[in-house]
C-alpha cells in the first residue's frame, strides 16, 4: 500500500528575485526559481527535513542561523521535482561558499546576498 502525501508548495514562479526576510534574524535570502547550486568551492548540508512548502523550508534555515548566531546556513533548497531518491518537498539547509546557481526545474532555492 502506498502511503498518498500532499505536492509540496511554492509561490514560485511569482516569487523568482525577491527578497524573503527572516522575521527573528532580520537575515535576508533571495528567491530563485527552477535553480539549484551548480558548483561550489565548498558546500555541506548542515540539516535536511520533509516540508510542506517552500517558504517553511527558508525559515527552517533562517532558524538555524538564529539559534546559532550565524549565517553559516547561505542557502534552502527546496525539492519539488523528487529527483533521485529524494522525497518531494525535502528542504536542504547548506552552507556554501564560492558558489555558481543554475537551472534546475526540480528545485527552489533561496540564498543570502553576498556578503
Amino acid at each position: 500500500m502506498q502511503v498518498a502525501t500532499a505536492k509540496p508548495t511554492t509561490d514560485c514562479p511569482g516569487s523568482n528575485g525577491t527578497i524573503w526576510t527572516g522575521p527573528g534574524t532580520s537575515i535576508s535570502y533571495i528567491k530563485y526559481c527552477g535553480a539549484n547550486f551548480a558548483s561550489q568551492a565548498y558546500k555541506q548540508a548542515l540539516v535536511g527535513a520533509n516540508l510542506p512548502s517552500f517558504d517553511l523550508c527558508i525559515s527552517m534555515c533562517d532558524s538555524i542561523n538564529y539559534f546559532q548566531n550565524t549565517k553559516n546556513a547561505t542557502g534552502a533548497v527546496f525539492n519539488l521535482g523528487g529527483p533521485g531518491s529524494q522525497a518531494l518537498g525535502t528542504c536542504w539547509c547548506v552552507q556554501a561558499i564560492g558558489y555558481v546557481l543554475g537551472s534546475d526545474a526540480s528545485f527552489d532555492i533561496a540564498v543570502q546576498p553576498s556578503q
